[in-house]
């Protein structure tokens, strides 16, 4: 369940935006599942209106209006509590369980007579426009005494909140095994089509090919302007994946800010508080179009992982390498010309294909002795799947495909809310050797390219599974069925793809590479390809999601049944 805080003064028109069709008239059925004892007297068992949101909005902050109170950042505090689509639907009765327990361990309402609680209502209006069943919590921070409520840290809080229901109601733990990737707000892909559309026309207005500013443009003409320029998906993502590419290629921190310039990406370093020479993070950015500026993301904020301090637990760390790292940045930092370019402009060594082959292979063997609960091991095995992943989807789509979904797969294993205490250097090497020769022969279409491709996706498409069977294991079902879907309907009917003309023809091409190189590809290889030629991996058939139960543990009032 995932909680999405916000602050507003206008508590009359939160609500009736909730009560309303919604941006894409996704809104239906909107009534309260929760709320005041006197709000939920009146409006429990009805269809809420236009009138009746008006009423309940006007009630909420009457404390408000009443004590003239000034709340910092506003006296309405709104929050949604979201459920996965897989998931399903809760009954209305477990949504207000749910709504009071959440909003009593913010410390909002309390039974104890002596404490002051907060007026406050759960609306429930259907799914959302991607199918997730959702509350919405609107709250009067300030108190019938005109005292303001205490909100320090409450986005914190409310994470712990939703962790602590999450078990108790038997919903799916977010963050299981200390797993968190980075999400994004559809209102990220919003803004970036607006701007992108807004600065477009400007440049058209200035040089006379628009007489209309943006302003007298009709707003259905604007929505369909900002509609051409939507992105595909968040900029966010876009980055997260050319920097993932860049730092599992890269074989130290130098040639990593190399190749995020060659990648044709803006990159800037952060110093250390009074420094210009020690380099703590850094922020990405893509290169912006005329008239527009660039919109910058730091490396912690694209992914856990991707954090200046995380990369360096993959690179050596010796002064030598310092000092070069310390030249690229500066470069960086002035928008000059690298220092000294290194093996990113140069192609990859004959011998590499059975190094990636070979490292690949290794990695797979190593899986066998990880423990199942030593959660940073796994993580650094699944950054290094989708680095590779990541190089050849920024080196062959130009949009997002196979190669993207399961990178991006692949990186929710591999981000951890907090670094493993002791990190063990080297992290990335292995994927290295796989990442440069898929970036640099993923756009051919010769047999040997073709052969060390499929080589390669295969070693791929079994970390994966592997991967997926170790969150199996440890109990996170759901993420498992994710990563085991994308391996089969992305990345399995590509190994088909890359040899379409039977398997006899593949072995042919991969004699071809081993001549060429002279040398033979490791055995584990030879030995995972059965005789038929089938390539793939056995696919375990997906479990199917036992049934939700939704048991009402304190029937005080009668809720909304489904069929509403």
């Amino acid at each position: 369940m995932i909680p999405n805080v916000r602050r507003g003064r206008e508590m009359v028109r939160l609500v009736k935006y909730l009560v309303g069709p919604g941006k894409r008239n996704e809104h239906t059925d909107p009534h309260l599942v929760a709320g005041s004892p006197w709000l939920m007297a009146w409006h429990a068992e009805t269809e809420l209106s236009f009138a009746d949101a008006k009423m309940i909005g006007k009630d909420l902050e009457a404390p408000t209006k009443g004590f003239n109170a000034d709340v910092t950042d506003g006296h309405v505090w709104h929050c949604s509590l979201s459920l996965d689509a897989a998931e399903g639907l809760l009954a209305d009765d477990e949504w207000g369980q749910i709504a009071e327990q959440f909003v009593a361990q913010m410390g909002f309402i309390s039974d104890d007579p002596e404490q002051p609680s907060l007026r406050w209502v759960a609306i429930r209006h259907g799914v959302s426009a991607k199918g997730n069943d959702h509350i919405h919590l609107a709250v009067n921070l300030v108190h019938e005494d005109g005292s303001i409520a205490d909100v320090f840290r409450d986005w914190r809080r409310a994470q712990a909140a939703c962790r602590v229901l999450e078990v108790e109601h038997g919903l799916q733990q977010v963050g299981m095994n200390g797993c968190s990737c980075r999400g994004y707000k559809p209102g990220e892909i919003e803004a970036e089509a607006r701007r992108r559309a807004r600065v477009t026309h400007a440049r058209a207005h200035a040089q006379g090919r628009e007489p209309r500013a943006w302003a007298q443009i009709p707003k259905p003409e604007r929505d369909r302007i900002v509609e051409h320029f939507r992105p595909r998906e968040a900029v966010r993502w876009t980055l997260s994946r050319h920097v993932r590419a860049c730092a599992a290629a890269s074989s130290d921190e130098a040639e990593f800010v190399r190749r995020v310039r060659r990648h044709g990406l803006l990159i800037r370093p952060r110093f250390a508080q009074g420094t210009q020479d020690v380099v703590v993070g850094y922020r990405v950015a893509l290169r912006p179009r005329l008239g527009e500026r660039p919109i910058w993301y730091s490396g912690g904020h694209l992914s856990h992982d991707l954090s200046l301090p995380r990369l360096r637990e993959g690179w050596p760390d010796t002064p030598q390498v310092g000092l070069d790292a310390s030249a690229e940045w500066r470069a960086a930092w002035r928008g000059v010309r690298v220092a000294a370019p290194g093996r990113e402009a140069s192609e990859p060594a004959p011998g590499l294909a059975q190094q990636a082959s070979r490292d690949l292979d290794e990695l797979r063997g190593r899986l066998r002795a990880i423990p199942l609960n030593d959660h940073a091991a796994w993580s650094r095995v699944a950054r290094q799947a989708a680095g590779a992943l990541a190089s050849w989807s920024v080196a062959t789509e130009q949009v997002p495909g196979p190669l993207a979904a399961a990178a991006d797969a692949l990186t929710r294993s591999a981000e951890l809310r907090r670094p493993p205490a002791a990190p063990k250097p080297g992290g990335a090497t292995s994927s290295v050797s796989a990442a440069l020769i898929l970036a640099a022969a993923g756009k051919s279409g010769k047999a040997r390219d073709r052969a060390l491709q499929l080589m390669l996706l295969r070693q791929l498409v079994a970390l994966g599974h592997a991967i997926g069977q170790m969150h199996r294991a440890v109990g996170d079902v759901r993420r498992a069925e994710h990563i085991h879907h994308v391996m089969t309907s992305q990345l399995e009917p590509m190994l088909h793809q890359l040899a379409p003309t039977g398997p006899a023809h593949a072995r042919a091409a991969e004699g071809e590479l081993d001549g060429a190189a002279g040398q033979r590809l490791p055995a584990a290889v030879y030995a995972s390809r059965p005789p038929q030629g089938v390539v793939l991996p056995p696919v375990v058939p997906p479990a199917q999601p036992a049934p939700r139960r939704h048991p009402i543990r304190q029937p005080a009032r009668r809720g909304h049944d489904l069929g509403r």
